[in-house]
């Protein structure tokens, strides 16, 4: 993921698959913990242009109706 401007959001939509979101690289997961995502989660960053990194500021699971 590339570098975005100060305070852009960032939403990730899993859909029919899943995706492992890790700590690092440009991205701060909340407590450095790894997020895997099935479909249906989504998962929100807002860019800290400070430390140059995307900060998780939600995430949810999947769901079935």
């Amino acid at each position: 993921i590339s570098r975005g401007a100060q305070g852009q959001l960032l939403t990730l939509w899993c859909a029919d698959s899943t995706v492992n979101i890790s700590n690092g690289n440009g991205l701060a997961t909340m407590g450095s913990a790894p997020f895997n995502m099935t479909s249906g989660s989504i998962i929100t960053f807002i860019y800290q242009s400070g430390g140059s990194v995307w900060q998780e500021a939600s995430r949810a699971r999947g769901f079935t109706l």
